[in-house]
Parts: structure tokens; C-alpha cells; sequence
């Protein structure tokens, strides 16, 4: 039995002698086993309350916090674990097994503990070394008197298991020792979370409660899939096992247990929390224990070998088939750790539909709303300044005034454009720059602000891009990325945020450059919706999210600004963009981001046409970057490739090409290298066009190496020189402070125009007379934000100003370089990925996106996805060794492959192998800018298999990219199981490296999984899949099914039975909703499921009691959920029904009352109120209920914090007085609390 994860440790623990971790367990065989027994009164201690001995022979020790740089937690399981209770420590290294030892003094504990429990494992997120990649590799013991009680196997980074034992009566020491387990301590961060010591541990639990009946009167049946069974409930307490009754089953089941968050597959997004593998018994009953109970909450718990077994109708769950959804629970029992009065919340409501593909009418009409809501009124609009004392937010009248409104279209980018000029009473002059994409949910919007006087301005501060910008939902969660930090353990790793009440939560980059330990994009999940958000500043942003009262408020800023403006100075935001969408599936969030992108942003050379995918040689590694270059060997080298038939398409020159002593930093003399290059590239290119490669040149214009001094003389002979008074801090009293210290580095000032254009001129020389195709841009310069930072303490009425001029140069000259006709493609290079704001990536792709370790594959892998959902564009190198490798070159494969091989030196076998693999790459490049997703849970552990597909959502054929790694724990068979196919349709399965074939419906290969095999460790696979059989759209099967269901009489047939027909109908007229944007799948498996349920009624019984009529009525209502302006329509096919089923249950008992009826006749309130156009009176958030939210809107209105709607102010009134004022908030929030029953005017 084996679990890969588990969760947060509260309450007491089971004596469940089985492992439930990713390694076996070992428990010693204690003598004394009276710990075992039941305590009548079990007490727990946390260790870290107690009194400890410091671990010895540590490097470092952290107390209730792990080592991530940026996070206050300890992370483990692939971040799917957090605790701030317990201890981070890292062992010295040296020998193998080097132990450091955490020590416990048990006799000065008052009472006898005899169980002992911790979850413990390698760090996620701990930092690393840039060029040393991945590591970290430790084992775990629970020693006591020199004993050794349990142990863990050597556990990496995304490993974690529970270490539990007895402990002996009489043990006066307990240590918890870790060690290094190789001798290397890199990155053995070893966490010790949520250690605990018991009294005792209960042998069974205390309260099994099993929730199926065969005499249910509401309804049992049988169910059955193909994959996948499921089901979800609401534990009210803490519980440590599950059994499953089946029917169908085979020997071995799989058990997974999620979290749950809105949905089936978001929950399954979420990262498995345990895993366990189990045996069936002879009963056919399957037993699921855990180590570590799981807290109270609502979870997912998803079977892989079950296709068989009861189930009973139920408000308490959710039962899914292969993730189709419906109400109830399966034949199963969860022991719980304490007995309860009772077990089970109502469920959670499962949405009425999933959304699938290209962004919804529904969507793109919320979108619109939104655009208009905040972009029409300029006293809404979603930015802020501070102009001298005059604070706004907005642009109000009188003290702003529109002098002009332009709007443009454009065809390629599908966008609406409006730029608005205002002026202010200051004379400042203001640009709001909007942009709609009506075909993708999408809009964006910067403010510029320009001195037309002539004279200097007021100060202007708090200069937002964005601010007040409001979503209203609960649970908001932001799903972001890592970026190429190094200061987690691995580039461009996930990054969750839980927000909770009252959450401040701020993110900015270093060193001046925009996803330097910063990544300015978020998937922002809300309620039942999201948003997709990304800032363009090429420099230091800072975003911000606050949650209070269900609302969380979002901004985004140059984090500096206080400065007044010259005159003709101009300044400006950063760019905000934004792309919404319903439901919160984080994988077609992803897609919806890469769609616009792709669609409207991406740079097409000819206007019209994407950057084609491509193979790039290039010989730094052969030469040092371009030290040892010359013009013939790179000719040699492009043609060596050709020859040899590999289909490169562009040779890549790196930095060193110009005159710099062989230190390629000693940057500044624009100007080729004569004596290494005298036609300046021009040869190069020539060789290389006729060949059909186009040519790549390196360059770093910001980053000066070169001397004041020698710029000085360089610039007595030449031209090609920067000046030295163009560089940042030229000239002042503290000169060195820039051009010296700390890297002996000077950067070129960007915002000088002077400059600018001498730097644009100089490059495009280089480029047109070299032939040069492809500019690529690096910028290695740590210290521009610590340049701008003195500046502003030195200037503080100019705080900001020079940051934001080089920024806006910065996009100057690209947009110049872009535009030039030599060019036909920019890369944007900052010590790899470090400058990739979704500004600066419009103009650019990403070539070199990591500076990190090239040799570690595992990064490389997740980044595959992480990235390039993201970052649809981006390039991959093949790492240090020369030795053509399949599991290598694999493990780059990206939108452009580069190959750094010595090819003027290797082998035929290596060339015939290399083509082989270019081939299998070229098999799969016309896929690069389709739908991408992550098909296992992101790992950096060498004990996972990781996969990622990329999928085409028109033709529905694709490919999978599939890795097995090298851990000790690692295997060479797993199931695949793909995503993002139609159900319905059948599909032939192929590989790159193996003669099977196999031919299986999207449900089979989604729910059940395709086996895939490895011939060794460190092995891929290619898995390819193409429909054979598409399924046909039956829209007419649906239309006469939902009008058979409308026509069911409900007067003689059971309750049950009518109930299921209402459910299904409830479904179908969701997916009718949708209309062209539900999925071919939809529209049959709706008609499906409605057939299904009517084809199941039955009659009523005469005999059906009161008492079980009123528990299915309140079954009905329960299933209703809340009544919103979005679903109004749609909850009256249940509303409906309830009433209906009440009608008759009075007529029969008229004393029957359902204990929730209030909840029926408040969502008939709704609905009434909401199909009328009308009021409903308190509620202004339009949630359906009253809340403290529409409380704290009310007052905010009636103070004028904000504007309130003219729908809302109908619905503040409460009091009838025709005005919204401080005494309608109080009602209104006295109503949501329960003081009052209703409101004087509703």
C-alpha cells in the first residue's frame, strides 16, 4: 500500500499499521504495546512546544518555517502540504549519512507518551544553485534511546510520507535525526512538519458511519464507468479511512483523495493529497486507511479500478462517472476519529455545466460588461494619480476635461481601440489607452501623461495602472508562476495563494527587470469565475491583492513614483491586461491565455503571419560564446549540420563577436571584430541564407563593461562607442557609486533621447550590413533597480522618473528593431528568462528563457508546460554533454530546439542519431501553438513520471511528451490518461518508440488511461493521437428529449425517479444555454442522460410515508443553490419542480413541512424578482442573498465611496425613504445577520 502525499496533521492519529507514503514504511515491534490501547482521555503535544535540544551538526535550522526565500511555510508532496508547525533543517555535509539530531527529553513531559507522528520529507521549495540545478536527497529516523523506530527510504524534493512509530515505555530520549544521505548537503532541506506526540493512538477510530442503504426511498441504483468512479462529500470531522463496497473491481484499486475547489476536474487540479493502493477482498469490499486522518472539509475521492458499484441518491454528495456529475453517495463507510452527533454537510453544488474551448458568448458578453462598466464613465476608471494635494481615483469631471475620443479597429488583432485625451486644471495632458478583444474575453489599458506646459509640473504620485479593480466571488485562489527564480528549487514552478479574510498580498521582482524573482501573471480564481491577468513594465512592478467580505481589490504600479514631469516630459503605467472566463478549470484558463496571446499579441513579421517553429545550431559552447569565433567556422559549422541532413533554420552568434580582449563582458564598442569577422557577419549570412538559415546576432546595450576610461578613448576614433556621459550616473558627485560598484558594470541610459537613437542607428548598421535576421537581446545588468533606487533618494521629487523613461525607450528601440524589413523575429534575453513581461514578449520571444542549470532535465520538463503556458513562444537548449541523448533532446523540446552539439568534431553515429531525433521533434512542431496540458501532477522528483500534450482543438489530434525519471522508486510502466479530447470520439493511439497501436474512445483515453512502457530509467516517449471515428452533433435528439421531459407528468411517478428527470433536464437546458460553444460531447451526453432518466421512471407508491416525502422534498430544495441574476433561468426548471413536488406532498399530508422550505420560497423571491427586471431589495451584489457584502456596498454608497448602479440603488433602499443612506446599510446588515426576518420595504 503506498500514498504519495497526505494531509495537514490534526487531531489524533489511527494505529493503522500500513504505509501510506510514496516509500514503504518501517514501524519497529515495540515489547510494550499498551500504547495501543484506548485512552480515556488522549492527549497530544506539539514538539515544538516542548523543550528541545537544537539539532547538531547542522548547517542551518529554521523553527516553524522552511527555507524558501520567498515563503514563510514548510512545502512538501509537490507543494500539495504546507505547515508553519514543526522544523527545517539542513545537515552538513560530509560522509554519507552524516547525521544531524533533533533531541527530545520525554521525562519532562507530564504524562506518558507512547505515539509519535510527523510528515516529513525534502523541501519543494527550498533554493538552489543556478548552475548546479536540481538536488537534494535525505533520509528521515525516529530514534529513541539509541533505537531506531522507524526510518524513511532516501526521500527528493516532491517526496513526503508519514513517519509514524510506538514508542517504548520508559524511553527517555527521542531524537529525530536527518541525514544527508549521500554526503552532498546541496539542497537537503529537511522538514520535520507538524511533529506530535500522543498518549496513545486508537486502533480502529472511534465512529464508522456508512452512508448507503439498501431501502433507501429515495432512490439506490447501480452505476458503472469506464475509468474512473467517484465521489465527493463534506466531512463535518476529521476521518482516517474509507471502504468502498463494490460490485466491479479488480484486484488492485487505486485510491486519490483531493481537496475540493469547485469542480471535478479544478479539484483534481489541485494535487493529489493522499494516494493509496489497496487490495480487493474476498467480500469485495476495499479498505482505504490512512496514517494521518484527514481535517473536517469536503473532498474528492476518485477510484482507478472500480467500474462497479452501488449507489444511493443523496443531498449529502456528489457521484461522479468518468466526471460526469450527480447527486448522491456511493456504497462506502468512512470511520471517523471522534463519534459526532452528525457526519456530513450538504454538498457543495456541482456546476451546471463545464466549460470547454475558445472563450463563450457568455463570456465574452461578461467581459464586454465589464470593459464598459469600468472604461465608459471616466470616474470609474480603474486607475489613480495624485497630482500635487488633489488625490483620484478615476478621471472625475470638473477637474479632468475630455478634449478628445478616438477609436480604432484592427483586423489582425481583432481589437477595438479607444484613446481618450483628457487635460487636467493643471495643464497635464492624459492618454487612456483601452483595447477590447471581443473575441476573447480580453481588454488591457494604460495611462500616459504628458507636460504640454513649459514649466515644471506637480508632483505627480500614486500613479497606478490599476487600482479599485474588484472581483466578487469567495474562495479566491492565485495560481501564478515562480519565474526564473532561484531562489525556490527549480525555474518557473508553480506558485499557489490562498487568500483568506482580510489577505494582503503583493508581488514584485528584483534587480530591476520584470520577472527577475517576480512573474507578472496570474490565473485569478473567484467564486465561480476567473481572470486571467498579466502587467507589462519591463522594469520593477508591484501588484497587490486584498480580500475582505468577498471582494478581493487588485492593483498593479510602477512600484516608485513621486516626480514632477518637464516640460515635454512624458510618463506612463504599466500596461494591465486581462482575459475573463467562467468556471475555474486552471487548464483551459491557461488555453483562453494563449489563444488571445497567440491570436493578438504575438509579433507575425509580415502582419499576418506566426513565427514558424524552428531548429537553431549554435557553436558558444565549441568557441566560449563567440571568443573563438571566426567567420569560416561558423560557415563550417552550418554546413556541417545541412550536410549531415539536420533541417537547422537558424545559426545563432552569441556575445564576444565584437572587439573585447577575449572577455566577452567587456561590452560597449558596438562594432564587429574585424580580424575574426571582416565582412561583419555578411559572409556568415550568406552562407547560411543559401542554405536556408537565417542568422542570429547577440547584443546588450543596457549592461556597459567597458571603462569610462576606454569608452573615453574609444570614442576620440570612432563612433561606435557609447559615450560615457550616456550612461546612468555620469557626472554626478557619487559617480562610481554607479559605473564601479558592486559588478564593475555601467548601465546605458535608455531615457536619454540622444542616446537612444544613436543606439538604434548603431544596431541597425550592425544588422543590415551583417545579413542578421534575428535580433537577440541579453541584459545581465543586476543593478538598475539599485540605480533607480539612489536616484530617488538622491532626486525624491524625480522618484521613479528614470525608471520609467528607460522603460519606455526600452520599447522604443524594439518596436524600431522590429520594424526594421531585415528582421524578422526579436529574442528576449535577461540572464535567460528574466525580462519577460507580457509587453516586452509582444515584441519578442523567448529563445533562452533560463540561465539555470542546462543539464537538469526534471527542471526542464515542467517548465515545458509551466512556461509555455505562459510564454507561448519559447526555446530550449540541449544541455552541457556533447553526447547526443534521446531523453536530453527530449526534454527540450519547445516551440525552437537548439542544438549546441560540436558538430564539426562528432561522429555519423551521433549525426544519424541526432536526425532522429530532430525528426520526432518535426513530428510534433506543428502542434506548438495548440492547446497544451499537463497530464500528471507537476513533480520534480526523480521518482514521477511528468507529461504534457499539446492538442488541436479543431482537427482534436495531438501528441504526448512522456518521461520516466531515474529515482529509486521510479518504474517503466504507467498510465497516461490524456485530456482535452471529445468524449465521444474514437482515437488511434501511436508512439514514437514502440510498435503499439491502440484504438480508444476520448472517454477510455481520459478516464482510464493508456498504458505506456520505458525501456529503462531516464527514457521518453512520444504518444501520438488522431480521431478515427469523430462523434456526430445531435442537437435535434436533445431538443425532442428536453421537450419529452417537459411533457412528464409528475403525479404518477416517483418522487425519485421525477427527481432524476428534473436533474438531467436541469443539465440539458445548461448545455442549451451554451449554444454553439457546448462541445459535440455535450449535446449528446446531455440527450443521453435525459433519455436515460426517463427511460428509469417509475410509478408512485400509494404506501410512501410523510416522513419520506418530506426528506425527498428537502433533498429537491437542497439541490436548488443559490438564485443569481447569471442562472436565474435556469434554477427555475428546479424551483419549479419543488414546488410542484410540495403541491402534491400537501395535498396528500397537510401537515408536511420540509425543515428548508424558507429556502424554496426565498429562490422563488429571487427568481421572481430577477425575471421581472425588479428589485431585490438588499441584495445589490446580485449573489441572490443578502449578505454583510451588500451591507458594507450600501454604506459605501451612502458615505459616496463609490458609485452605486441605478439597479443597486433600488436595491439599497430598504427603507423606502428614496435615497440610499447609512440607516438602509444597518437594516440591510441586520438582515444578513439574522436580526431581523425581512426588510420595511421588501
Amino acid at each position: 500500500m503506498k500514498s504519495k502525499v497526505i494531509s495537514k496533521i490534526i487531531g489524533l492519529f489511527l494505529a493503522v499499521s500500513v504505509s501510506v507514503s510514496v516509500f514503504p514504511m518501517t514501524f519497529a515491534s515495540c515489547d510494550d504495546t499498551t500504547g495501543t490501547q484506548d485512552d480515556p482521555n488522549p492527549k497530544s503535544y506539539r514538539v515544538m512546544d516542548l523543550n528541545y535540544t537544537s539539532p547538531t551538526n547542522a548547517d542551518d535550522f529554521k523553527v516553524n518555517a522552511g527555507f524558501g526565500a520567498r515563503i514563510d511555510y514548510m512545502s512538501l508532496g509537490d507543494q500539495a502540504f504546507r505547515s508553519t508547525n514543526g522544523f527545517s533543517v539542513k545537515p552538513k555535509a560530509g560522509t554519507a549519512g552524516e547525521k544531524c539530531d533533533f533531541s527530545l527529553d520525554l521525562t519532562k513531559i507530564d504524562g506518558a507518551v507512547t505515539y509519535f507522528n510527523a510528515v516529513v520529507g525534502v523541501d519543494d521549495l527550498g533554493p538552489m544553485w543556478r548552475l548546479d540545478g536540481l538536488g537534494g536527497s535525505a533520509q528521515f529516523f525516529v530514534i529513541a534511546d539509541d533505537r531506531v523506530l522507524a526510518h524513511s527510504e532516501i526521500m527528493y524534493p516532491g517526496d513526503m510520507q508519514s513517519l509514524s512509530c510506538d514508542i517504548p515505555e520508559g524511553t527517555e530520549t527521542l531524537v529525530l535525526r536527518s541525514s544527508n544521505a549521500d554526503g552532498n548537503n546541496y539542497m537537503d532541506y529537511c522538514d520535520w512538519a507538524e511533529p506530535t506526540l500522543y498518549t496513545s493512538r486508537f486502533a480502529a477510530g472511534q465512529a464508522t458511519q456508512s452512508v448507503y442503504s439498501e431501502d433507501n426511498d429515495f432512490g439506490n441504483k447501480t452505476v458503472s464507468a469506464v475509468g474512473e468512479i467517484g465521489v465527493r462529500f463534506s466531512a463535518k470531522e476529521s476521518f482516517s479511512s474509507i471502504t468502498f463496497n463494490t460490485i466491479v473491481a479488480s484486484e488492485k484499486v487505486e485510491c486519490n483523495i483531493y481537496k475540493f475547489t469547485y469542480s471535478y476536474d479544478r479539484s483534481v487540479q489541485n494535487g493529489t493529497l493522499t494516494n493509496i493502493t489497496a487490495k480487493k477482498n474476498a467480500d469485495n469490499t476495499v479498505v482505504f486507511p490512512m496514517n494521518t486522518p484527514l481535517d473536517a472539509g469536503e473532498y474528492l475521492v476518485i477510484l482507478s479500478g472500480v467500474t462497479k458499484i452501488k449507489a444511493n441518491e443523496s443531498q449529502y454528495g456528489v457521484v461522479y462517472l468518468d466526471g460526469a456529475a450527480s447527486r448522491g453517495l456511493l456504497n462506502m463507510s468512512v470511520t471517523f476519529v471522534e463519534p459526532a452527533e452528525s457526519y456530513f454537510n450538504v454538498a457543495t453544488e456541482e456546476p451546471a455545466v463545464t466549460y470547454m474551448g475558445s472563450s463563450t458568448a457568455k463570456e465574452k458578453a461578461r467581459a464586454r460588461k465589464t470593459y464598459d462598466r469600468y472604461f465608459s464613465d471616466l470616474a470609474d476608471f480603474p486607475s489613480s494619480v495624485k497630482i500635487g494635494d488633489d488625490f483620484y481615483n478615476g478621471f472625475p469631471a470638473p477637474d479632468f476635461t475630455e478634449v478628445s475620443r478616438e477609436k480604432t479597429i484592427d483586423e489582425q488583432k481583432q481589437s477595438e481601440t479607444v484613446d481618450v485625451t483628457l487635460t487636467h486644471k493643471s495643464g497635464l495632458q492624459f492618454v487612456l489607452n483601452t483595447v477590447f478583444y471581443p473575441e476573447h474575453a480580453a481588454f488591457e489599458w494604460t495611462v500616459y501623461v504628458t507636460n504640454t506646459g513649459s514649466s515644471n509640473s506637480p508632483i505627480i504620485s500614486q500613479f497606478y495602472g490599476c487600482r479599485n479593480f474588484e472581483f466578487d466571488g469567495e474562495n479566491p485562489i492565485i495560481v501564478g508562476n515562480y519565474g526564473e527564480d532561484y531562489d525556490v528549487c527549480a525555474p518557473y514552478t508553480t506558485r499557489v495563494t490562498e487568500l483568506s479574510e482580510g489577505s494582503n498580498v503583493s508581488f514584485a521582482p528584483s534587480h530591476g527587470r520584470s520577472t527577475d524573482g517576480g512573474f507578472p501573471y496570474y490565473n485569478f480564481e473567484y467564486g465561480n469565475k476567473g481572470a486571467l491577468i498579466a502587467v507589462g513594465w519591463s522594469s520593477t512592478w508591484e501588484t497587490n491583492f486584498t480580500y475582505s467580505d468577498g471582494i478581493t481589490d487588485f492593483y498593479a504600479k510602477q512600484r516608485t513614483f513621486n516626480s514632477y514631469l518637464e516640460p515635454g516630459e512624458v510618463a506612463r503605467t504599466p500596461l494591465t491586461a486581462m482575459v475573463l472566463y467562467d468556471g475555474r478549470d486552471r487548464q483551459r484558463a491557461q488555453n483562453l491565455w494563449r489563444d488571445w496571446f497567440i491570436d493578438c499579441n504575438m509579433n507575425r513579421d509580415d502582419g499576418e503571419t506566426l513565427t514558424d517553429p524552428f531548429v537553431a545550431g549554435v557553436s558558444s559552447r565549441q568557441n566560449t560564446e563567440m571568443i573563438n569565433a571566426t567567420e569560416q567556422n561558423q560557415i563550417n559549422y552550418i554546413n556541417k549540420y545541412k550536410d549531415m541532413g539536420i533541417n537547422i533554420s537558424v545559426w545563432w552568434m552569441d556575445a564576444g563577436w565584437y572587439p573585447c580582449d577575449g572577455d566577452w563582458v567587456s561590452t560597449g564598442n558596438w562594432t564587429p571584430d574585424t580580424s575574426r569577422f571582416p565582412t561583419g557577419f555578411a559572409d556568415v549570412s550568406a552562407a547560411a541564407n543559401s542554405r536556408g538559415v537565417k542568422t542570429l546576432l547577440w547584443f546588450e546595450p543596457e549592461r556597459v563593461g567597458l571603462s569610462k576610461q576606454a569608452l573615453t578613448e574609444l570614442n576620440k576614433t570612432g563612433d561606435t562607442a557609447i559615450k560615457p556621459e550616456w550612461l546612468i550616473g555620469y557626472g554626478e558627485p557619487n559617480e562610481q557609486v554607479f559605473l564601479n560598484q558592486p559588478s564593475k558594470y555601467a548601465q546605458f541610459d535608455m531615457g536619454n533621447s540622444e542616446a537612444l537613437d544613436w543606439l538604434k542607428n548603431r544596431i541597425k548598421t550592425i544588422l543590415e550590413e551583417g545579413g542578421i535576421s534575428i535580433y537577440r537581446e541579453d541584459c545581465n545588468i543586476e543593478q538598475m533597480a539599485r540605480n533607480y533606487e539612489t536616484l530617488a533618494l538622491m532626486y525624491p521629487d524625480r522618484a521613479g522618473i528614470y525608471e520609467n523613461k528607460c522603460v519606455q525607450g526600452h520599447y522604443d528601440l524594439w518596436d524600431f528593431l522590429i520594424n526594421l524589413d531585415s528582421i524578422e523575429l526579436l529574442d528576449s534575453c535577461a540572464s535567460g528568462g528574466h525580462r519577460l513581461d507580457v509587453e516586452s514578449v509582444r515584441y519578442a520571444v523567448a529563445l533562452h528563457p533560463c540561465d539555470y542549470c542546462y543539464d537538469d532535465m526534471r527542471a526542464k520538463q515542467v517548465a515545458n508546460y509551466n512556461l509555455c503556458s505562459w510564454i507561448p513562444f519559447a526555446g530550449a537548449n540541449t544541455a552541457n554533454d556533447n553526447v547526443v541523448d534521446e531523453y536530453t533532446i527530449r526534454s527540450a523540446f519547445r516551440q525552437a530546439l537548439i542544438l549546441q552539439y560540436p558538430a564539426l568534431s562528432m561522429n555519423d553515429a551521433s549525426f544519424e542519431r541526432l536526425k532522429g531525433f530532430v525528426d520526432d521533434w518535426e513530428s510534433v512542431s506543428g502542434y506548438y501553438y495548440d492547446d497544451i496540458y499537463q497530464l500528471t501532477q507537476e513533480s520534480y522528483s526523480p521518482n514521477a513520471w511528468y507529461a504534457y500534450s499539446y492538442v488541436n482543438s479543431q482537427s482534436s489530434k495531438g501528441f504526448a511528451m512522456i518521461y520516466n525519471r531515474n529515482g529509486e522508486g521510479a518504474t517503466l510502466t504507467d498510465s497516461i490518461k490524456l485530456k482535452g479530447l471529445n468524449a465521444g470520439t474514437t482515437y488511434k493511439i501511436t508512439f514514437a518508440d514502440s510498435s503499439e497501436t491502440y484504438t480508444m474512445t476520448g472517454t477510455e483515453l481520459m478516464y482510464k488511461g493508456v498504458t505506456v512502457k520505458m525501456e529503462k530509467l531516464n527514457d521518453s516517449e512520444i504518444m501520438y493521437f488522431e480521431p478515427v471515428e469523430a462523434e456526430v452533433r445531435d442537437e435535434a435528439n436533445l431538443d425532442a428529449m428536453i421537450a419529452k421531459a417537459e411533457g412528464t407528468k409528475l403525479n404518477i411517478y416517483s418522487q425519485a425517479t421525477t427527481f432524476a428527470v428534473y436533474q438531467a433536464l436541469y443539465q440539458a437546458k445548461a448545455v442549451k444555454e451554451l449554444g454553439e460553444d457546448a462541445t459535440d460531447a455535450q449535446v449528446n451526453m446531455a440527450a443521453s442522460n435525459l433519455k436515460k432518466a426517463i427511460s428509469g421512471l417509475k410509478p408512485a407508491s400509494v404506501s410512501t410515508s410523510k416522513e419520506q416525502l418530506v426528506l425527498g422534498l428537502e433533498t429537491i430544495i437542497d439541490s436548488i443553490g443559490s438564485v443569481t441574476a447569471e442562472n436565474y433561468e435556469l434554477k427555475n426548471i428546479l424551483i419549479t419542480y419543488a414546488e410542484k413536488v410540495k403541491e402534491a406532498m400537501v395535498n396528500k399530508f397537510s401537515d408536511a413541512v420540509a425543515s428548508n422550505d424558507s429556502l424554496l420560497l426565498a429562490a422563488r423571491d429571487s427568481y421572481n424578482a430577477f425575471a421581472e427586471g425588479g428589485v431585490v431589495y438588499g441584495d445589490l451584489d446580485g449573489s441572490g442573498d443578502v449578505t454583510v457584502n451588500d451591507a458594507l456596498l450600501t454604506l459605501q454608497g451612502a458615505v459616496g465611496k463609490i458609485q452605486l448602479t441605478e439597479q443597486q440603488t433600488k436595491s439599497a433602499d430598504v427603507d423606502g425613504t428614496l435615497g440610499v443612506t447609512v440607516s438602509d446599510a444597518l437594516l440591510i446588515l441586520q438582515k444578513a445577520v439574522g436580526k431581523v426576518e425581512g426588510l420595511p420595504i421588501g
